[in-house]
């Protein structure tokens, strides 16, 4: 499967690098309450070939974020996903420290 997975991403990065270009507001933004947790938003615009084509639906995953599930606090890796609205706006709430690595789909 990874071999699957990596033969992709020349193909994946063509496709999105329109999308990421156009991607403003967001690269920079991370805030949130006292508590620690962090939110994380943007707006996706296209550009390039994708110009004028709607951005709203384009799935925004938060990659590899820390969640605690059990009584005995145990922490797993999960994947957090947003979904744009019609001007292409996503918004991610509760995020764990450190680095965040964001995927687009269309």
């Amino acid at each position: 499967m990874k071999r699957t997975l990596l033969s992709l991403a020349p193909v994946a990065t063509l496709i999105l690098l329109p999308i990421l270009a156009g991607c403003r507001d967001g690269e920079n933004s991370l805030t949130g309450p006292a508590t620690g947790e962090r939110a994380l938003s943007g707006q996706v615009m296209t550009v390039g070939d994708l110009s004028g084509a709607s951005p709203a639906g384009i799935a925004v995953t938060a990659l590899g974020q820390a969640a605690v599930t059990g009584i005995v606090g145990r922490s797993v890796l999960v994947d957090k996903v947003a979904v744009t609205d019609a001007a292409g706006r996503f918004t991610f709430m509760g995020l764990s420290s450190g680095n965040v690595q964001l995927a687009f789909f269309a």
